[in-house]
């Protein structure tokens, strides 16, 4: 079995770069919401300049998932 899923964070960027809060837009499933938020807050941005200055700014990201169980993966494997 595979379970696919994403979902989407807004990404507000302060002006050394540094993620100073998320906001999940969407996603497929509510379970890969705090994993992406998670991952989310871990990113480190390059400043953005603007006219000589750095500026806040926000992203909005996709996070995209696949995953397989052991039942899944075994399941191509011959027994012995």
């Amino acid at each position: 079995m595979r379970l696919d899923g994403s979902a989407v964070v807004r990404i507000f960027v302060d002006e050394m770069g540094r993620v100073t809060d998320t906001q999940v837009l969407e996603s497929s499933d509510p379970m890969f919401e705090s994993s992406s938020v998670d991952a989310a807050c871990k990113f480190v941005f390059a400043p953005k300049i603007v006219d000589g200055v750095a500026v806040a700014r926000t992203y909005d990201n996709v996070f995209r998932y696949r995953m397989e169980n052991d039942e899944a993966r075994d399941a191509g494997t011959p027994t012995p």
